[in-house]
């Protein structure tokens, strides 16, 4: 069954509990380790569970998004994408007909790039504390001093994942890979990894519209794997950047459910803003900014540039596209009537209400002292500084213990996640 359900893009992983989430991830793993050239790895079904229930207890289950069911759900994201390229083949032989019309790009794919790239779909929020890059920097937390406010979270998932894999023979002495495949396995998953800060989304569209443009006038020659190498870097990043945010773009009801999930993790971090005296975005406010709005702002100025661009360099991509924009149509369909219900009602009303200021009645403006609005969505997304306001709180929220290992490196022991009240359980109720 769950192989089935792997191979299909209305993939449901709210209707799985945590042991079929690891099933599924060591269903996708298995299945990559069998590619030729990398027999080498003989890691045992029981090394690759130890490796997997790893990852999945340094997420933190209490986050309503950024937790190991969004960490499966990129990871078969990626998967997906990488059958429809013919970079892979399906677990399930009777699924959709792929058809890869990417020219040499597949070519250029060693069976090494997959299995990095799909690893680095599993770890990319390990050990997230539920909070953006912009809450960290602007309460001076421990982690974003550590990595100097850049990249934070996607730093700190780099580093946290890359030791878990040490420890379980993908080092660079002793282990499966050998010297040459490491220093690929490696770039390939930092790269990744950092590529899903949302803080460089427009830089990262930019380039790849400049490889599309490259491309036209020379096109990716196998035969010169090395030189390749940036483009093939550059197309992980752009896979594992689009599985990152594919909710957008699976069927209205799993992408309705997902952005429901997402807005209550932004109001979590709202609710904690205004407990510490912080300005707090719109998106953030569960008060301001309805499900439609944010997601309509969200898909048309930041998902929709980079599904289409990417879609122009991997043509297998355009069905994403074309539900993306569906997608947006129902959105857009459910905006417009909730505001056609609220007429009649506005009409019917005699009593004058007092003129709102000028940041309450555009509900996508931030309070004064909020960065300017022109850069506020990003920032919430992707964690560029903010300013402080005199009432801030320094809130340690990302302390990190190290153990040290058999090998006399050491990994991550505990990330301090923020105090929530309630565990959330999050059902599939498809509307």
């Amino acid at each position: 069954m769950l192989i089935k359900t792997l191979s299909r893009w209305d993939f449901c992983p709210f209707k799985l509990v945590q042991t079929e989430l690891i099933q599924s991830a060591f269903l996708i793993t298995r299945h990559v380790l069998k590619l030729p050239g990398l027999e080498h790895i003989n890691i045992l079904d029981d090394a690759l569970y130890d490796f997997l229930l790893d990852v999945a207890n340094m997420y933190h289950e209490l986050n309503p998004y950024h937790n190991f069911q969004h960490a499966v759900d990129v990871m078969q994201a990626t998967f997906y994408f990488l059958c429809r390229m013919g970079i892979l083949s399906p677990m399930d032989q009777d699924a959709y007909p792929w058809i890869a019309q990417n020219g040499h790009i597949n070519q250029l794919f060693t069976s090494l790039d997959a299995l990095a790239l799909l690893l680095a779909s599993l770890g990319h929020d390990i050990g997230h504390p539920g909070l953006t890059n912009i809450f960290l920097v602007r309460t001076h937390t421990p982690l974003a001093m550590l990595y100097n406010d850049r990249s934070v979270l996607e730093n700190f998932h780099a580093t946290v994942f890359f030791n878990i894999l040490q420890r379980h023979g993908f080092g660079a002495n002793g282990g499966w890979l050998a010297p040459n495949d490491y220093g690929r396995f490696r770039k390939v998953i930092v790269q990744s990894i950092l590529a899903t800060d949302m803080g460089l989304h427009d830089d990262y569209v930019l380039k790849i519209q400049d490889q599309k443009m490259r491309l036209q006038k020379d096109a990716l020659d196998p035969s010169h794997p090395q030189a390749a190498e940036t483009d093939i870097l550059l197309i992980c990043g752009s896979l594992i950047k689009c599985a990152d945010i594919s909710n957008c773009s699976r069927p209205f009801p799993l992408a309705k459910k997902w952005a429901g999930i997402l807005k209550e993790e932004f109001s979590e971090q709202g609710d904690l803003e205004k407990s510490l005296g912080l300005s707090v975005l719109p998106m953030h406010d569960r008060d301001e900014t309805g499900l439609a709005k944010f997601q309509l702002a969200f898909k048309r100025n930041i998902a929709a540039k980079l599904f289409e661009n990417v879609a122009t360099t991997i043509p297998d991509m355009q069905y994403s596209v074309t539900i993306l924009k569906s997608n947006c149509d129902k959105w857009e369909e459910r905006l417009e009537k909730k505001q056609g219900d609220k007429q009649p009602q506005d009409a019917a009303t005699t009593v004058k209400v007092p003129a709102q200021s000028e940041s309450a009645s555009n509900p996508m403006q931030a309070p004064p002292d909020a960065p300017p609005a022109a850069t506020e969505t990003k920032q919430a997304l992707n964690g560029a500084s903010a300013p402080m306001t005199p009432s801030t709180t320094v809130v340690s929220t990302a302390n990190i213990a190290f153990k040290p290992t058999m090998d006399g490196g050491s990994v991550p022991d505990k990330v301090a996640p923020v105090v929530k009240t309630k565990k959330k359980k999050n059902k599939c109720v498809i509307q």
